[in-house]
């Protein structure tokens, strides 16, 4: 069991008051991974708030896309799609349905971004890793915010992974069989 990291599967993603009523349906991400709630988050948390020193972290900021049922999933940072190799969904589709969880994610990164701004060392700012895969086709994205001209922007890098996935078998003494997946790289910068 991780004691640092928690996910949650095809759970409705709770957008913020200006997304939520302009999307025609909910959004739930196969898998969304974040960080688990721990002592050290709840004090850190509990901290005031350096841009509103009255109030603390916890009051100003949204932890979390999802409603409060079981366990916290803090700062989510990672969201993984599959689809079926057969299935009629195309690479753009598959990106359109995950790009406003995407960018909640980013936003609640952004959020304790500048609320922590003058007392974090956090130098690079947010970042979601999105994956996705068609059969085993895959795609990888690192998401980051960029603010050009005083305005915030959802920003997508892509570095593209087709992958081949080998299934090795071999016999142990007691006769079980063990299945192995290496997974064969071969990847190509898009632009």
């Amino acid at each position: 069991m991780n004691l640092l990291f928690s996910d949650r599967a095809e759970e409705l993603v709770y957008h913020d008051s200006i997304v939520m009523p302009e999307l025609s349906r909910k959004e739930h991400p196969d898998r969304v991974f974040g960080l688990r709630e721990r002592r050290n988050f709840e004090e850190a948390l509990s901290h005031p708030s350096a841009s509103q020193p009255s109030r603390t972290l916890s009051s100003i900021l949204e932890t979390s896309p999802f409603k409060n049922a079981g366990e916290p999933l803090l700062f989510p940072f990672l969201i993984l799609e599959a689809k079926s190799e057969k299935g009629s969904d195309d690479w753009d589709s598959i990106e359109k349905q995950t790009a406003f969880p995407i960018r909640t994610l980013l936003k609640l990164q952004q959020d304790l971004y500048e609320y922590t701004n003058e007392k974090s060392h956090w130098l690079d700012g947010p970042l979601v890793w999105f994956l996705s895969n068609k059969g085993e086709d895959w795609r990888v994205y690192g998401c980051f915010t960029d603010i050009t001209d005083e305005i915030l922007n959802y920003v997508r890098l892509t570095r593209e992974y087709q992958n081949r996935l080998h299934y090795l078998h071999h016999s142990s003494a007691d006769s079980n069989t063990a299945h192995c997946i290496i997974v064969e790289r071969k990847h190509a910068l898009k632009g």
